[in-house]
């Protein structure tokens, strides 16, 4: 389309919206009444995704009346005073696939735009828009995304609003910054208004972004060193996203970081991190108790720290606001009800193992046996390393999996695909996958996985061949549909698979029977010999991470953590917990940019008063 009839297009929305927020600002309307006004500018299907902009929570509206019922709910259209087109000259108004449908149909086109929001209370927002046309040719909303960009006045000091440091002029007895922050390290002269438990990438990157706004921040984690969650274990262990979609906030990997990055790397980035961005992180550190406060609201904490250096510790503080951050996973899983799994020795007696747990010890030797149960990522690492050990490798299958090569995700992924060939920034590709509510996700997710399935067509045809359980997810949904659902795993596949459908690593799919000292049994009878047993069972789930964290009383409060609601939102996570200023945060890297700042974003605003 002529990018001049494009702009024109955009212009004569913004106008015709800009006329509803003046009519809004004016007096209170009705839902019944801002309805026909919502019609004239958003299609029947269409969708408004508001992420803490005119509600301090994560919502999702669907169809010109969900649209008008939220938005005449406590006035909240009230709250947007102002639209703009971004005149970011990389941010104009653009052909995009605003749907991409199955085949033969292929991908709808509208236009996509982004845009600056003019917020009550001193807050500036990110809008993204999608244009679509309606039956009668006009052209009107899609789907429309509304985010909290910052608090004026509170602004996180980077860029040109990065510290001096060194100031003009002299002050007796100044200290220098090791002084400065060792004390301030050490939380002894200020309370943290925030702890966080966990500094997995979720856990540093709220810490980022709170500590960068001017709220002390303090994080704790249990392991020796920031970064061992990552270094503890397998050691063949890479990242299975690449690099353009794993970044962190404030820093950026060097220009030479290898597209997949090894975990040894991952771990040591994290732990620089911290220090450059001077996050305070107590390690070797787990919390004791807590207790809320309903009055004061304020949470007591008791923390343990440095036990198992020998330093030994105890603190309590009076914090604001606790935030879990233990991982998306959470604790491993092991199917304790398999008769005989304590039976097991295995070489050197190490028994039966997790992958998780297992470290160094996960991959077998040259000329050792090794049974991987299960058939997600780590289990196809682990068996990969094995057989690249010169070890005989089995997998057992126990339930259908889902499996894509990861070149193929590369090459098609819509999230992938994006960061590596747009000439968008990163926060714009993140708004753009963010703006996205679930229907469309999935719809988006169908066609990624019938593109996938396509690519990969010939090594799914010979695991077939071979018994290996293929599904496509929940509506054939592939990847986007079994993430949201985590029902089944999927084999984001580096080569493993083709060293299955090659028979080189052995495949038994069907339930176990028992295991003896020295071998699996299958329910078909087969023996499957064996010196190494790693179940890659997966995990316990986040919820259960943060019962161990919380405890019962407060878990109770939280409704069903992680699960979605009726409007395809995380409940609990990354949003209002259930437990006034508990929070919980959980999601892959990629997932977790945009949330982790908007989660500041509301700690923030609690701080100041605004919600």
């Amino acid at each position: 389309m002529d990018p001049v009839r494009i702009k024109e297009i955009v212009s004569e929305w913004i106008a015709s919206f800009s006329e509803l927020l003046k009519t809004t600002d004016q007096q209170t309307i009705s839902a019944k009444d801002l309805e026909p006004e919502i019609k004239k500018l958003f299609l029947d299907n269409s969708y408004w995704r508001d992420l803490v902009c005119l509600s301090w929570d994560f919502r999702t509206l669907t169809s010109p009346k969900g649209i008008a019922n939220y938005l005449a709910e406590e006035n909240r259209l009230q709250h947007l005073k102002a639209v703009r087109l971004d005149d970011n000259p990389a941010h104009q108004p653009r052909d995009f696939p605003i749907h991409a449908a199955l085949p033969p149909d292929g991908p709808i086109f509208g236009i996509i735009m982004f845009l600056e929001l003019e917020l009550s209370s001193d807050r500036i927002g990110t809008g993204m828009l999608q244009l679509g046309r309606d039956e009668d040719g006009s052209w009107k909303a899609y789907s429309f995304s509304t985010l909290l960009e910052e608090i004026k006045g509170h602004e996180a000091k980077c860029g040109p609003r990065r510290p001096e440091n060194l100031r003009y002029g002299y002050e007796p007895g100044r200290r220098n910054f090791s002084e400065v922050r060792a004390t301030d390290l050490e939380m002894k002269e200020k309370q943290p208004a925030v702890v966080i438990i966990g500094a997995g990438h979720t856990g540093l990157m709220v810490a980022a972004h709170l500590t960068h706004m001017g709220i002390r921040t303090l994080v704790i984690d249990k392991n020796p060193r920031v970064g061992d969650n990552w270094r503890q274990r397998y050691g063949k262990l890479v990242l299975h996203d690449p690099v353009y979609a794993e970044s962190l906030p404030y820093m950026k990997y060097p220009e030479t970081w290898p597209l997949f990055a090894p975990k040894e790397k991952m771990g040591d980035f994290l732990e620089s991190y911290a220090k450059l961005l001077d996050l305070n992180v107590w390690t070797d550190s787990t919390l004791k108790s807590s207790d809320y406060d309903p009055s004061s609201k304020q949470w007591t904490v008791t923390i343990e720290r440095g036990k198992t250096s020998g330093n030994a510790e105890t603190r309590t503080f009076r914090t604001n606001h606790l935030v879990a951050a233990g991982g998306l996973d959470g604790q491993p899983k092991l199917p304790t009800t398999i008769p005989g799994l304590a039976s097991f020795k295995g070489k050197n007696g190490s028994g039966v193992i997790h992958s998780a747990l297992a470290g160094e010890a996960a991959v077998a030797g040259p000329g050792e046996k090794i049974v991987v149960v299960g058939m997600g990522n780590s289990a196809i690492d682990i068996a990969q390393g094995s057989w690249e050990n010169g070890a005989e490798v089995t997998m057992v299958q126990r339930g259908p999996s889902y499996f894509f090569r990861r070149d193929s995700l590369v090459k098609h992924g819509f999230m992938t695909a994006y960061w590596h060939q747009s000439s968008l920034p990163e926060h714009e590709m993140d708004m753009i996958m963010w703006a996205y509510p679930m229907p469309i996700r999935m719809t988006r997710g169908a066609a990624l996985a019938q593109a996938l399935l396509k690519e990969d067509e010939e090594v799914v045809q010979k695991l077939k061949a071979l018994g290996f359980k293929f599904t496509l997810g929940p509506n054939n949904t592939g990847l986007i549909g079994i993430v949201a659902e985590r029902k089944h795993p999927y084999v984001n596949d580096t080569g493993c698979m083709t060293l299955v459908a090659e028979k080189k690593i052995a495949l038994q799919t069907g339930s176990i029977d028992r295991i003896t000292e020295d071998s699996i049994v299958m329910s078909n009878g087969t023996t499957l010999p064996a010196d190494h047993i790693v179940m890659a069972t997966g995990y316990q789930g986040a919820a259960a991470s943060v019962k161990d964290i919380i405890g019962e009383k407060v878990f109770s409060q939280l409704g069903k953590p992680f699960e979605y609601d009726e409007e395809g939102e995380w409940i609990g996570n990354w949003r209002p917990s259930g437990h006034e200023r508990f929070w919980m945060c959980a999601a892959p890297l990629v997932f977790s940019r945009v949330p982790s700042k908007l989660l500041a974003l509301q700690i923030l605003g609690a701080e100041l008063g605004l919600h």
